[in-house]
């Protein structure tokens, strides 16, 4: 029988618990960002142009829309 290493390794669990949770609430905001864009022109009378442009810019390099130019 050979002996089963672990996944992770006891004192970097912590650290690995950590980096999974950030992804996955990076994850679940970025999935959020198309319904939200639909509520916030509502709620503040924007047009749904005005309301995608700042998740446009966010997704930009240099968050300028320049696209890195």
């Amino acid at each position: 029988m050979s002996i089963r290493q672990a996944f992770v390794y006891r004192d970097k669990l912590l650290p690995f618990i950590l980096l999974v949770c950030c992804f996955a609430a990076w994850g679940v905001v970025a999935t959020m960002t198309d319904p939200l864009v639909q509520v916030f022109s509502t709620v503040f009378s924007m047009s749904t142009l005005q309301a995608y442009v700042p998740d446009h810019l966010r997704y930009r390099p240099d968050g300028t829309g320049r696209g890195g130019d």
